[in-house]
């Protein structure tokens, strides 16, 4: 069994020749490629993350999402492979703060997600500018308890 801790980056939907999402959806243009770049994010990582499982793995996976982690489209994706959100698992708030300076609306968009084997210990985010750049700072110690594979729900 193997800890596998996985940073994500999903592009948010920028216009500007050098944003990351145009840089993306280039790429994807040149292996003739048509999907978008926010479906192509998350198909691609559903394969690896199907692979990293199939492997016994347990996973740690957090980062900027860029929509709300309590989306449906984000929590479908992890509910698929009976990972959880271990933030707010351990710190259910009804009223999170945001996890990004601009956000307007508020919203969380930077999360941590774990299979069940992965038990937190202590977990939390900084205020946004509480550390260098304009998202607040995930952090997570963590026990790794079980040693069977983790459950994927599609099994």
């Amino acid at each position: 069994m193997s800890l596998r801790v996985v940073s994500i980056y999903q592009p948010c939907r920028s216009k500007g020749a050098l944003s990351v999402h145009e840089q993306q959806r280039r790429v994807l243009q040149e292996a003739n490629d048509d999907r978008k770049v926010r479906q192509a994010f998350l198909e691609d990582l559903r394969e690896e993350v199907q692979t990293w499982i199939e492997q016994g793995n347990q996973l740690v996976i957090m980062g900027d999402v860029n929509e709300s982690v309590f989306g449906a489209r984000i929590v479908n994706f992890f509910e698929e492979f009976d990972m959880r959100n271990i933030i707010f698992e351990r710190h259910p708030d009804p009223n999170p703060p945001r996890t990004h300076l601009a956000s307007p609306e508020g919203r969380v968009i930077d999360g941590m997600w774990a299979t069940r084997g992965i038990t937190v210990t202590k977990c939390g985010y900084l205020e946004p500018g509480d550390f260098p750049g304009d998202h607040s700072l995930l952090y997570r110690p963590a026990r790794v308890l079980q040693h069977n594979r983790p459950h994927h729900a599609g099994q």
